[in-house]
């Protein structure tokens, strides 16, 4: 497997501009970076895409998002760990479709790094996972100082393909729960010649929001 892209965007329903149509400036701004980020996943023609995030149960259709257009996240039997992916995954696949993706995707759990059996495949990893939920007053876990602090050092380690030098505890105190998803990027990622180049760094609704990629090996 060549990993030939890695990008992270947030795992927020609300990327979808059919469920707020008329959103404000700070979503239309994250909205614009996670588009730039998906285009540049499509850009580097792979030939499948990991869509790599946490469990999360339900469907996206729960949150009021439209069905028409919904791809399945996970191609038959290539996902058979995950026989009915969550909303996060089926966010993943929709953000890709409406840009046009019609190739295949496979759902990830973080950490599952294992190879494809084809040999030489080129793969995109796009991940999805959210920093702190503690930054400010309108924030769902709260107001706590050391949110930002939690998203600043998970910016800091994609940004310069650093050690995620974070424990599980630190960032479960401030509502942080994917640091396996963020782990997922730097190792899939870490051989990339080029840093990553972050889009957006920000917590709109009190929710760590980071959008970033990374160009890995060139497809031959």
């Amino acid at each position: 497997m060549t990993v030939v892209v890695g990008a992270v965007v947030p795992a927020a329903p609300l990327l979808l501009s059919a469920l707020a149509p008329s959103a404000g400036v700070e979503l239309t701004d994250v909205r614009h970076a996670v588009r730039a980020a998906v285009h540049h996943v499509l850009g580097a023609r792979p030939d499948r895409i990991d869509l790599v995030t946490r469990s999360r149960p339900g469907h996206l259709a729960g949150f009021g998002a439209p069905a028409a257009g919904t791809a399945d996240p996970a191609a038959p039997g290539d996902n058979a760990a995950l026989p009915e992916p969550g909303w996060a995954h089926q966010l993943g696949a929709r953000l890709l479709t409406d840009e046009g993706w019609t190739g295949a995707t496979r759902a990830v759990e973080p950490g599952d790094l294992s190879e494809v059996h084809e040999s030489g495949a080129a793969v995109a990893v796009l991940v999805l996972a959210d920093g702190s939920t503690t930054r400010g007053p309108r924030s769902p876990g709260g107001d706590d100082g050391r949110g930002e602090d939690v998203d600043r050092r998970i910016a800091d380690a994609v940004r310069h393909d650093q050690t995620l030098g974070l424990t599980d505890a630190e960032a479960a105190a401030v509502g942080c729960f994917d640091l396996a998803a963020f782990r997922h990027f730097l190792a899939a990622t870490g051989q990339a010649a080029s840093p990553a180049e972050v889009y957006y760094e920000g917590a709109p609704f009190g929710v760590g929001y980071l959008v970033a990629v990374r160009p890995c090996s060139p497809r031959r």
